[in-house]
């Protein structure tokens, strides 16, 4: 029976350490994101920031690698990529990422946004972003090399 394509996988979370680590006192109730798990293009996309490396080779044979990517740059791609939907607000209570059809509207916006965003949260988005996306984890490339 030939594959049939379905809407991805989406999951959502309750950030429970950042709740704790930033209680809004105006509203108890908790942080959610949706997380979606990731299509072939999304993979790809992520790939691209790879793409660009120099390799340079010294005629005493020694040689050097230069890649400009850092970790950072991967883990804001991954979450710009899968994150469906969030409820953080800014101090005007607008919303701090923007989507439109379940995806966020642009990476220049989204950039902006993330880098307010406290360390702490940021890191929590991005374990939940793993946790549906195992493929860009370590347990998933584990996972990979065992088929």
């Amino acid at each position: 029976m030939p594959l049939i394509l379905s809407d991805p996988l989406i999951q959502e979370f309750i950030l429970e350490k950042s709740d704790k680590l930033f209680p809004n006192p105006d509203d108890p109730s908790p942080t959610l994101i949706s997380v979606k798990k990731a299509s072939n293009g999304d993979v790809e996309a992520r790939g691209d920031l790879f793409s660009k490396f120099t390799r340079t080779f010294q005629t005493d044979g020694s040689f050097s690698i230069e890649q400009e990517v850092t970790m950072d740059d991967v883990r804001r791609k991954e979450v710009f990529l899968t994150m469906t939907a969030c409820n953080i607000t800014k101090k005007d209570k607008t919303p701090l990422f923007r989507f439109e059809g379940g995806k966020l509207v642009n990476e220049a916006e989204f950039r902006r946004a993330w880098a307010v965003l406290p360390p702490e949260t940021a890191e929590e988005i991005h374990e939940c972003v793993l946790k549906v996306n195992k493929i860009w984890s370590n347990e998933g490339e584990v996972q990979l090399n065992k088929e």
